[in-house]
């Protein structure tokens, strides 16, 4: 109907101005980084009490008010809130009214760090968590022509997550990936590996820690990938060596969630991590208090 094409248009806009502005904070002041930070941090807060009634409660309950937040500083302000407590909260008060969490596209975590959680995200916040992950991968040197091939756990194809552009790309060569199962024995995800001949190879460090490992052992391959990227569990200095060691190419970390996409991906250069300081605020706290 003309009012979801109004929507739509609006949401395409919004998603091709953060592209831009993504593309013009590569070359922007710390000064002009914080200032977007906190502009867009404020609509942010203004939508989420507007259209959240989760957040409403809790903002009420606290006596807080959107006015309240108006820089990255005064998010100490609003409560932390826990996975559990967005676990034992009905979908339809974590959403944004007018959205329908059954058509909605879910994503459930892992699990790694206890009890998995549903993440509902609308198509286009999905392609634009891809966007962002993406710039992250070519700072790996990824190339638009490579295979991708991601060891992880596979789940079918959600319906709803209308995949037509990407198939299109990846059948002109672009943007090609496959996945295999991580729950497979290492000896099957080698010999699947060896199979689809990626370019790169993304997933938990200790599942392709157990491959470098048979390979190791004396298995003969004929992989040769030109980058490892892990993520998803810690990756440890033993580990970098082993991997680094079998495959005989480098293996760099990603550090992403669900709930908020890219965090932070290693810089290659110089060490340390990278935060992507125009689509999320880090904040990591030390005995409940924001450390340096």
């Amino acid at each position: 109907c003309p009012g979801c094409r109004a929507r739509l248009m609006i949401r395409t806009a919004d998603v091709l101005s953060t592209v831009w502005s993504v593309a013009r904070h590569a070359r922007a002041s710390r000064d002009e980084i914080v200032a977007y930070q906190s502009a867009h941090l404020r609509r942010l807060v203004s939508h989420a009490y507007g259209s959240v009634p989760y957040y409403r409660a809790l903002f009420d309950r606290h006596g807080i008010a959107p006015h309240h937040v108006r820089t990255v500083a005064d998010l100490a302000l609003i409560p932390v809130t826990t996975k559990r407590d967005l676990q034992r909260t009905p979908a339809v008060e974590v959403v944004a009214r007018g959205l329908d969490p059954d058509r909605l596209l879910v994503h459930t975590t892992s699990g790694s760090s206890g009890e998995p959680l549903s993440i509902r995200r609308t198509w286009l916040e999905e392609r634009l968590g891809t966007a962002f992950r993406l710039r992250a991968l070519r700072d790996f040197g990824l190339r638009a022509t490579d295979r991708r091939v991601g060891i992880g756990l596979l789940r079918p194809h959600d319906a709803r997550d209308w995949d037509l552009p990407q198939r299109m790309l990846r059948a002109l060569g672009f943007y090609r990936k496959a996945a295999v199962d991580c729950r497979s024995a290492p000896e099957e995800i080698l010999r699947r590996l060896e199979e689809l001949r990626p370019d790169v190879i993304t997933g938990f460090p200790g599942v392709i820690c157990r491959i470098a490992q048979v390979i190791a052992g004396g298995r003969p391959t004929t992989l040769r990938p030109r980058v490892l990227i892990s993520g998803g569990e810690v990756l440890t200095p033993l580990m970098r060596r082993e991997i680094t060691g079998a495959f005989g190419a480098p293996v760099v970390e990603l550090y992403g969630a669900h709930e908020l996409g890219m965090i932070a991906w290693q810089c290659t250069k110089w060490g340390g991590l990278h935060v992507p300081d125009d689509s999320v605020i880090v904040e990591v706290l030390k005995d409940g208090r924001p450390a340096r």
